[in-house]
């Protein structure tokens, strides 16, 4: 009508096929997986086939023993029950198995594959009647689209079930057909009678030979073109409920109870959807004719997705290229000949995980094929969600990459700003937890100067007590000492006296002694000998003294101390001086406390965010403002599930930082000028006091130096006048000398001159003169008068003082 109505707006090539390959997918992952319901009376085959059509179709079966030996399998949570049971001996209740099966009608196995349901409504009315039961199928989510019908003659069906037995080793079932050989003879074909035929006869009964030495087993349907061993046929068994009566008891029963409800289900249905089968074929017959009915209604199997790695096979890196993995991909587990896999929308990210609001890159191993598209899934988890049913991750809208932001950077780098726009942009929530922590970090405080405050009050106590008792001993020990000092000022003035009337005896036997030399040594040194002894006696005398007075010291006794409470000023004083300092010490909470807000602030913020943005549930988000800010808040993060999808890290690299510089400074222009100038203030006294130091030290060098020198020439007038003095002592003892030669010569020479003189007047001859020996100093005044050199001081870093006069050369 459209198309009448608005002839301008027909397309532009009408012959050409419209396909927009996002709107088909679209549809497929919109529309219902074909479903299945198969009745029948009690050993029509409804199992057999029910797993051929599972098989083929890719459905879900939902069957009661085949769903209680799965959950066995897979030890679920009904399976672990279901062992308990069986190991104590007891029956499985009906209630549990029709929960079973109502939970794997719900499941997302059976969203997307479909199901076929087999066995229900059952027989059994212990949990629900049939009516209720039926009324269940009715209210499905899922109601099936077809019923299959499979009606057989109750002469026939309890003729075959009664012919059944069962394999007591391997469980299987086999129909009479099988074990029997009068029929197994029967239903063989006539063999032809010519060569060739013999020949093919021959084979076949060396091929029968070869199946009879194994065992034959099955299913009911699988074996029944098989031929059993003698051995296994010995064995074969019949089951109670095979039994004729129980037979017609059972088809007597679905007839009375079961028949009648279900007509009217099928009345319900739509004759398209409802077929009926025969019970009297074959089970391959069955099933090829089910084919052929759903292939004339244009059905099609389900898409079932798949793995593109083998597990088996070595793995793909992770750090592999996007382009080079998904060409990598792209020939991996082809479906038909030419065929490559293609690039999703969604790239090299996680479904599953976008989804879930989380942007996650996904894992090359656990790539998955899905409608010639490729997907790369993050974990196992995820690859196991996807794969049993990938439809809800797929349908439009796509989920936008969820705002999960953390910006970090310097300070005054404008990380706040940007988290505002961040948030603005995606309607996301900004969330500051400095602010969020500030409670608990003041909470954690006054815990913790509290717990300073109890342990140090005992010690502060303690040190004001001992305090106070100091104080006390010093004002008693300064009495005693007081005491004590005037005692001994009077014992002392004793002593003295008693020493001037000692030393006036001593020194008037010293003068009586001094008489005679022999006599006055001898005198000097008894008189110093008593002399020692008076004072030994008096030291011994003032020592007993003073250890008279050391023992007649009173003992201090020990002051009361007053008691101390925590009212006391000085406790209060120490108190506050460990509670500033408790204040000063830095606090960090632990990362279980930071993960606990931060979680609850992002819940918070998600629940706000759901009621502004009503229309659009995947809108928003959180930013978080600077945060987190160590490695181990980041583990903690990445533990809980928080970590998030961007970060962004503020830095300025260019020019060493001069923008951040320059607006720091812009920002605290007074305080940074205030900081300078103390700096620059600092220096100049620093500098001051270096030069001070250095004029100190150049003067207390000179000082040393002038004194140095004036020592030397001390010394130098010291060894000057030594000098003299030796000297004249020498000249002294060498006149005394020459004065005694002389003497002694001029009295020989007056002698000689005596004998000679009257020897001359004999013989008129006088002797010349004799010249005068030269006097050799003595050999013990020598040495004395040799002097050495006074040492030259050791020369000062800045002066050096003068040399002093040369010492005069020693006399001959």
């Amino acid at each position: 009508m459209t198309s009448q109505e608005n002839p301008k707006q027909q397309q532009k090539y009408p012959f050409a096929d419209e396909f927009d390959e996002h709107k088909i997918e679209t549809q497929f992952l919109l529309s219902k997986p074909t479903c299945f319901l198969i009745v029948g009376k009690p050993g029509s085959g409804k199992t057999t086939l029910a797993k051929k059509l599972a098989a083929s179709w890719s459905c879900i079966l939902i069957e009661a023993s085949a769903l209680i030996n799965q959950n066995l399998k897979n030890e679920t949570s009904y399976g672990l029950m279901i062992k308990s049971i069986l190991e104590q001996g007891e029956r499985i209740s009906e209630e549990m198995v029709v929960r079973m099966m109502f939970d794997k009608l719900n499941s997302p196995e059976a969203a997307h594959y479909g199901y076929v349901l087999c066995g229900f409504p059952s027989l059994s009315e212990q949990f629900l009647k049939i009516p209720d039961q039926i009324e269940l199928i009715k209210n499905l989510k899922l109601k099936p689209d077809f019923i299959i019908n499979i009606k057989c003659p109750d002469y026939d069906l309890w003729q075959r079930l009664s012919g059944q037995k069962q394999d007591p080793v391997t469980g299987n079932v086999y129909k009479k057909e099988q074990w029997d050989p009068v029929i197994v003879k029967k239903v063989k074909k006539p063999r032809e009678t010519d060569e060739e035929g013999e020949e093919e006869e021959e084979e076949e009964e060396e091929e029968d030979e070869e199946e009879e030495e194994d065992d034959g087993g099955g299913a009911e349907g699988e074996n029944e073109n098989k031929k059993l061993s003698k051995e296994v046929v010995a064995r074969l068994v019949k089951r109670p409920e095979d039994f004729v009566m129980n037979v017609q008891h059972r088809i007597a029963c679905y007839k009375d109870t079961m028949l009648r409800p279900l007509e009217d289900l099928m009345v319900d249905q739509d004759p398209q959807y409802l077929i009926e089968l025969d019970g009297n074929k074959d089970p391959d017959e069955q099933f090829n004719s089910l084919l052929a009915c759903l292939q004339t209604m244009g059905l099609k199997a389900v898409a079932v997705p798949k793995r593109l790695v083998n597990p088996e096979e070595e793995s793909l890196p992770e750090d592999m290229e996007t382009e080079e993995l998904f060409r990598t991909l792209s020939s991996n587990n082809i479906v038909a000949p030419r065929f490559r896999w293609r690039r999703s929308r969604w790239g090299r990210a996680c479904p599953v995980a976008l989804k879930e609001k989380n942007f996650v890159m996904g894992v090359p191993d656990l790539a998955v094929g899905f409608l010639d598209k490729m997907y790369v899934l993050s974990s196992h988890e995820a690859m196991e969600a996807f794969l049993a049913n990938p439809r809800p991750y797929l349908l439009p809208p796509m989920p936008r990459p969820p705002c999960k932001v953390a910006v970090l950077g310097s300070p005054f780098s404008g990380k706040t700003t940007l988290c505002h726009m961040i948030a603005f942009k995606y309607g996301g929530k900004v969330l500051d937890m400095a602010r969020f922590l500030q409670p608990k970090i003041e909470e954690a405080r006054n815990d913790f100067v509290e717990k300073v405050k109890a342990e140090a009050l005992p010690s502060i106590i303690e040190e004001v007590k001992n305090k106070i008792m100091e104080k006390l001993l010093e004002e008693k020990q300064a009495e005693v000492d007081a005491q004590a000092s005037s005692d001994k000022e009077t014992h002392d003035s004793e002593d003295e006296e008693e020493e001037e009337n000692g030393n006036e005896g001593n020194a008037g036997n010293e003068g009586n002694a001094g008489n005679e030399e022999n006599e006055g040594n001898a005198g000097n040194e008894e008189n110093e000998g008593n002399t020692g002894n008076e004072g030994n006696v008096v030291t011994e005398t003032n020592e007993s003294k003073d250890n008279s007075i050391d023992t007649a010291e009173p003992a201090i006794s020990t002051p009361s101390v007053p008691d101390v409470t925590i009212d006391h000023p000085e406790v209060q004083e120490k108190l506050v001086e460990v509670v500033a300092s408790a204040m000063q010490e830095p606090l960090t909470l632990s990362t279980a406390v930071c993960m606990e807000t931060l979680e609850k602030a992002i819940t918070e913020s998600i629940a706000e965010l759901q009621i502004i943005n009503a229309d659009d549930k995947d809108a928003g988000g959180w930013v978080l403002d600077n945060f987190p800010q160590s490695t181990d808040y980041w583990i903690a993060m990445l533990e809980n599930g928080l970590i998030p999808n961007t970060i962004i890290y503020l830095s300025n690299e260019v020019d060493g930082g001069k923008f951040l510089l320059s607006r720091l400074y812009r920002l605290n222009e007074g305080e940074v000028n205030a900081k300078i100038l103390q700096r620059l203030k600092e220096e100049h006294e620093i500098k001051k006091q270096e030069e001070e130091a250095a004029r100190q030290a150049e003067l207390e060098a000179l000082r040393l130096a002038e004194e140095e020198e004036n020592w030397m020439n001390k010394e130098e007038e010291e060894s000057t006048k030594k000098l003299e003095v030796l000297t004249e002592e020498l000249e002294e003892s060498l006149e005394m000398d020459e004065k005694s030669t002389t003497e002694t010569e001029g009295k020989v020479v007056t002698e000689t001159e005596q004998e000679t003189s009257g020897d001359h007047s004999q013989t008129g001859y006088e002797p010349e003169p004799e010249p005068e020996p030269e006097l050799e100093p003595e050999p013990g005044l020598e040495p004395e008068l040799k002097l050495e050199p006074a040492a030259e001081p050791e020369p000062e870093l800045e002066s050096e003082p003068e040399p002093g006069p040369e010492p005069e050369p020693e006399p001959g």
